[in-house]
């Protein structure tokens, strides 16, 4: 029978029961089921190789690999106390813009998710401007959430047409406002009532 027990090949500050672990970053993040078998595969081969980033015992580093060592002592595994490094913040913001400073292999920074993130920690759009997010394209980002102000949206403000799950963005030509006028008729009998004011930002129309 395979040894089952998972070695922990690293040091930190201090080390903590896996049960003393408290999540912090909500649904910040998404992990598909192949990397999560791919992240098992890992600590079976290698271990536990390094610690998990903490702030008052609160994860800011680590969720994939705690999400996954859960399933795993599910299943008979077994770990010691986790080894763990203390991060220094002043409250629970400067804390959250450390935590997205921090950028993971196995998991995905979602737009709702992220949005969700900067809005309960209240973290300004300009905060995310030197930070590394290969899944977000942050222009398109801050366009759909941001409103005039710079300040997030609030979730009544943004329309979401789940039912054609359809992302516009295009730039059409029009050659007059009547040609404009039918193109609105158009998408409003698609479901895609658009304002007035955001379709003009996505026409072009020739005088």
């Amino acid at each position: 029978m395979a040894d089952k027990n998972i070695p922990i090949r690293c040091k930190g500050s201090k080390t903590v029961p896996f049960k003393d672990l408290k999540p912090f970053q909500g649904n910040l993040k998404e992990m598909n089921l192949d990397d999560a078998d791919k992240l098992r595969a890992e600590i079976v081969e290698r271990g536990w190789i390094a610690p998990i980033f903490v702030w008052n015992d609160q994860i800011m580093d680590g969720h994939g690999r705690l999400y996954v060592l859960g399933q795993m002592l599910e299943d008979g595994y077994s770990i010691g106390e986790l080894p763990v490094a203390e991060i220094d913040a002043k409250d629970e913001t400067e804390a959250a813009k450390i935590l997205l400073a921090i950028n993971s292999h196995y998991q995905k920074i979602t737009d709702e998710g992220l949005y969700e993130f900067v809005s309960r920690y209240n973290i300004k759009s300009l905060d995310l401007e030197n930070l590394e997010l290969p899944d977000i394209d942050l222009g398109q980002f801050k366009h759909f959430y941001l409103d005039d102000t710079d300040e997030w949206k609030t979730k009544d403000d943004i329309q979401i047409h789940d039912e054609f799950n359809v992302e516009v963005n295009f730039m059409v030509k029009c050659e007059n406002m009547a040609e404009l006028e039918k193109l609105r008729d158009c998408l409003d009998v698609t479901g895609m009532s658009i304002p007035a004011n955001d379709l003009m930002e996505m026409v072009q129309v020739n005088a």
